[in-house]
């Protein structure tokens, strides 16, 4: 159950909003691949502290940096964004807004760039928000 604290979110029906059966959520785009474990590590950290900053402001949200990091690591699923495509860009279809998180590498990385075209593409709002 997401919290009811829209008055701290913007108006729109994107955040924490169940029409009929359908819960509205925000896709959380964030950097995450790279040769380097240690920035993976730190990349999963800051979009773990994001979604919390989010769902503490009342907004329904997935990541799929924080729902597969783990995923990846315990079962050695690549880590990829290509490997996660499929997945990914089903999550963006059904999402009813795009949150673009703003760390060290995001506007170089491949995955987000991907991710908010294919946003783009279907008419997803987008916004941006600082790690």
């Amino acid at each position: 159950m997401c919290p009811d604290r829209r008055d701290e979110l913007d108006n729109d029906s994107a955040w924490c909003a169940v029409r009929g059966r359908l819960l509205m959520y925000a896709y959380l785009a964030s950097p995450y691949s790279h040769e380097d474990a240690e920035v993976r590590d730190a990349r999963y950290g800051v979009a773990l502290a994001a979604v919390a900053r989010l769902i503490d402001a009342g907004a329904c949200v997935y990541s799929p940096i924080v729902h597969s990091h783990e995923l990846s690591r315990r079962h050695a699923l690549k880590s990829d964004a290509g490997f996660w495509w499929t997945y990914n860009r089903t999550m963006i279809r059904y999402a009813g807004r795009m949150i673009v998180l703003r760390i060290d590498g995001w506007d170089q990385s491949p995955g987000v760039a991907q991710e908010m075209a294919f946003a783009k593409q279907i008419g997803l709002r987008l916004s941006f928000i600082d790690g």
